[in-house]
């Protein structure tokens, strides 16, 4: 490999930091990583379903609340937190799967 294609791949990780999760966990935790955020979000939507349709706790129905849980089960599903310490890991998945966890909020809720 020479130099400029070295550093055109350093600058594609440097771009995509979802690569900084997924080459420093296991390959079979990389690979399901989108598998388990989408049965997560699957669960959590649910239960915030149920939440909304019967009139629960409306502290805990929050936008905020509903990131934290899902990006959370993430982290703990994948155990991120054994490869990753929460200050890098945190801000990257959010940044990563915000867009798709808002959506999924904004449709429950609704």
């Amino acid at each position: 490999m020479n130099i400029q294609e070295n550093i055109r791949r350093i600058l594609r990780e440097e771009t995509n930091h979802i690569r900084t999760i997924v080459r420093r966990i296991p390959v079979d935790k990389a690979e399901r990583m989108d598998e388990e955020f989408i049965s997560i979000l699957d669960q959590t939507s649910r239960s915030f379903q149920d939440g909304f349709k019967y009139g629960t706790n409306p502290e805990k129905l929050t936008l905020s609340n509903f990131k934290m849980v899902v990006l959370k089960s993430l982290m703990n599903v994948l155990r991120i937190r054994k490869y990753l310490p929460d200050d890098i890991s945190w801000p990257i998945l959010y940044k990563h799967y915000v867009d798709r966890i808002e959506s999924r909020y904004n449709e429950i809720k609704k």
